[in-house]
């Protein structure tokens, strides 16, 4: 699949003064893990459970355990679940959206 998992936030800023304008980082690509055993299992529960083949997703709760997933599979590495550690701290205030974005979209 030609798409990328994203993890965003639109920004937050209260009474004019901005605390964040914004971010965008790719978390996975999903084109280069097609191959792997977990592949079609990963994809359903993208779909099934996160429902990001439905549109972005904003609870927090279904965003961290998809992150924790996709790091139990080995999808993403011990260092970058760390920094969704980091960023879930940073900007939960901003709330964070999960997404998948097709690649010819980006």
């Amino acid at each position: 699949m030609k798409a990328l998992l994203i993890l965003k936030c639109e920004g937050h800023q209260m009474d004019g003064f901005v605390f964040c304008s914004g971010t965008r980082n790719i978390i996975l690509d999903l084109e280069k893990i097609s191959t792997t055993p977990n592949y079609v299992n990963y994809i359903k529960y993208l779909d099934n459970v996160s429902k990001l083949f439905a549109g972005p997703c904003v609870k927090m709760n279904i965003i961290s355990n998809t992150m924790f997933k996709t790091h139990e599979i080995g999808y993403i590495d011990e260092k970058m679940y760390k920094y969704f550690s980091y960023y879930w701290e940073a900007h939960k205030r901003c709330s964070p959206i999960l997404e998948i974005v097709l690649k010819e979209s980006v």
